[in-house]
């Protein structure tokens, strides 16, 4: 599967995003996508790039149920927002 990564992407939009994705998280552990993409992409001092485990965790976000699907529906937002598409964890192998 090959994945353009939008450079110019919306920090802002991102950023409103990621609150919303860590108001619907229940445990720490969860919240680790936030911290990830906040470290690979909203840090200053190095070109935004999300590392291959981030977008290997956000895929996974991708497709999920239970108590996640509110969480999950974020999850895709951002990736839409990044990669002009929803990321398949099947496709991705996670």
């Amino acid at each position: 599967m090959m994945l353009t990564f939008d450079e110019s992407f919306d920090r802002e939009a991102l950023r409103r995003l990621l609150e919303r994705f860590l108001s619907l998280t229940k445990r720490r552990k969860d919240r680790r996508l936030y911290d990830d993409l906040s470290e690979d992409l909203l840090s200053d001092g190095h070109l935004p790039r999300p590392q291959r485990r981030t977008v290997l965790r956000l895929a996974k976000w991708c497709k999920t149920d239970g108590i996640y699907a509110d969480a999950m529906i974020v999850a895709r937002e951002i990736s839409h927002l990044l990669f002009g598409e929803v990321l398949n964890r099947d496709l991705l192998g996670v």
